[in-house]
């Protein structure tokens, strides 16, 4: 058969083809040759025909796998093209369904194309992690939680509440979600779900199907860390099944768990055991996922309803409180603002919160945006005056514009300025008068939990006076602030901030102004803080001393002290010798 010339397949590499006759050339005699005789040439045919025979069947596999290469990349384009719009929108099930794709789907199928050798690069080094499956999990399950939306219409049916999205799941899909959250330490579907839902998503042998998905997902993301917790893990896979009523052999199970944890067998017969008991019993109230927190941290405010009312905005404030309030416009006897005064409207008279409407233009949370979006980096919370640590408690990302920086002190000047003429309080990009801005964006599910934003003045000689928070962002569904102890929840509004003191008058913490940001059940948020210090406001807001007025233990700090009982750690829990203000 002529070989094109043009072919630059068929062209021999010159430096290969040197070696090749140089190994020739140089090999030394040997008892198996073939040219010394035509019996043996003809052996050599017969090999090539074995050569040319296992060559076809190997083209005929890099063709089928090459058919299989190209239907992937075709999937994973269509389903980035249909992912761009709802993942930038925020959409928790388009964002999930990217996070399994590159977690999942795209790092199984490595090692199949790595054999070409033609590009190590195929997964970035900023590519998904364990715990960005893990997160996403745990924050539709946050999201399903907060805000009352069945589970089964999430994830079967894209709906949040009245909200339908365009994004649906697979079985597969669904499959890497149960497992995922199994993992975590509960049982994302409810306990008074219909076994026939979950015989619908998995069609049957369920359990087996099951297994084999998690121990693929082990040996190709390694979502399933050490092995006593994988034990552990297994095990809980089980427990939906035993509450649904399916016969399950206990033995058998064991005998899977043995057979892939040989070095934990005794352990696992052990942990069976109970299990075993559990199985024979038949007694259903096992299944609870509270019951299983040994590697799961739970958001703090699960058995908080009072939270998740709030967030849901149908906490309302007393009627008597709101008939006070007024919206009214505001230019602080400064001549400047007379033709453009401020707009406020009250939120809450005692203690005074204030929404400015319109306090920051687009081109200002563009250019904010803009300075922040590659830099922004994971928030951490103060576990003491003096140390921040990383914690589930707060889940964005954040970025602190330094004001001294020669790039950021044009925008500076504009906006503490700005913040000086809203707030009527003394303002510089002096590090004594405020801190830098800080600007936040949440992702899915994203929220911070029950804080206050200063310390007692007894605690740090500079504390956090007051708050004034723009809103650079809409957000479609969930991401209000809330002050559950004087049921007020502020929804994101664009252009619009809020403004608060943290401290009474006589620079005392005001612990009523404990607040979370609920998670992000659809959206983008991006929020901007400038906390205000107090050293250079003695004028602007004198320290006042008077007589005692308020309990805040029997008020407001009933609320606090309910929220530590339900098992929330709220960071610098007052001393004693701070419960009583002095107006």
């Amino acid at each position: 058969m002529a070989v094109p010339a043009s072919s630059h397949h068929s062209v021999l590499n010159p430096f290969l083809l040197f070696l090749l006759i140089s190994s020739v050339c140089l090999d030394t005699a040997s008892s198996q040759t073939y040219f010394t005789s035509v019996q043996k040439l003809e052996h050599l045919l017969r090999n090539e025909i074995q050569v040319i025979d296992a060559m076809r069947t190997t083209v005929k596999d890099m063709r089928k796998f090459l058919d299989e290469i190209k239907l992937f990349l075709q999937e994973l384009k269509e389903d980035h093209n249909a992912a761009k719009q709802e993942v930038s929108e925020g959409n928790p099930i388009a964002i999930y369904k990217m996070m399994k794709r590159m977690s999942v789907d795209v790092r199984n199928f490595i090692p199949e194309v790595n054999i070409f050798r033609t590009n190590p690069n195929i997964i970035p080094r900023s590519a998904v992690t364990n715990d960005d499956l893990v997160g996403t999990v745990k924050g539709i399950l946050r999201i399903a939680d907060v805000y009352e939306y069945p589970l089964e219409d999430i994830i079967l049916n894209g709906k949040l509440g009245n909200y339908e999205t365009k994004a649906k799941l697979s079985v597969d899909e669904i499959q890497v979600f149960y497992l995922t959250a199994l993992f975590g330490g509960t049982n994302p579907f409810r306990k008074d779900l219909e076994p026939a839902m979950i015989v619908d998503i998995f069609d049957f042998g369920l359990f087996e199907s099951l297994l084999g998905k998690s121990f693929d997902l082990e040996s190709s993301n390694k979502v399933l860390y050490d092995e006593p917790h994988l034990i552990v893990y297994y095990k809980r896979l089980i427990l939906p099944f035993i509450q649904f009523g399916e016969n399950f052999n206990i033995e058998h199970f064991g005998s899977l768990l043995r057979a892939r944890f040989s070095k934990f067998a005794k352990t696992t017969e052990m942990d069976l055991k109970p299990l075993q008991e559990y199985v024979q019993e038949q007694n259903r109230s096992f299944v609870n996922a509270q019951q299983f927190n040994d590697i799961f941290i739970p958001y703090s405010h699960r058995n908080v309803s009072i939270y998740r009312t709030a967030c849901q905005g149908n906490l309302p404030v007393p009627e008597k409180i709101k008939s006070s309030l007024k919206c009214y416009y505001e230019s602080y006897r400064n001549p400047y603002l007379k033709i453009g005064p401020f707009k406020m409207e009250e939120l809450y008279l005692d203690p005074k919160i204030i929404k400015i409407h319109d306090a920051i233009a687009d081109g200002e949370i563009e250019e904010l945006v803009g300075f922040s979006k590659e830099k922004i980096t994971r928030g951490r919370v103060f576990k003491t005056p003096d140390e921040s640590i990383y914690s589930d408690t707060r889940l964005s990302n954040i970025f602190f514009m330094n004001y001294q920086l020669p790039e950021y002190q044009s925008f500076a000047s504009k906006i503490v300025s700005k913040i000086a003429d809203m707030t009527d309080l003394v303002m510089s990009e002096d590090e004594i008068f405020g801190e830098n801005l800080q600007t936040s964006n949440y992702g899915l599910g994203g929220y911070y939990d029950l804080h206050f934003d200063s310390v007692d003045r007894r605690e740090n000689g500079i504390w956090r006076l007051a708050t004034l928070m723009f809103y650079m962002t809409d957000v479609e569904l969930g991401g209000a602030t809330i002050f559950p102890s004087l049921n007020l929840t502020v929804f994101p509004d664009k252009g619009s901030a809020i403004f608060w003191y943290n401290s009474h008058a006589n620079t005392l913490l005001d612990h009523r102004m404990l607040h979370s940001g609920c998670p992000v059940a659809l959206g983008n948020k991006w929020v901007a803080n400038q906390w205000i210090r107090e050293p250079a406001q003695m004028f602007a807001r004198p320290c006042v001393y008077g007589e005692l007025v308020t309990d805040i233990k029997d008020t407001y700090l009933g609320y606090w002290d309910k929220l530590n009982r339900a098992g929330h750690h709220v960071y610098f829990t007052p001393n004693i010798s701070s419960q009583y203000a002095l107006m």
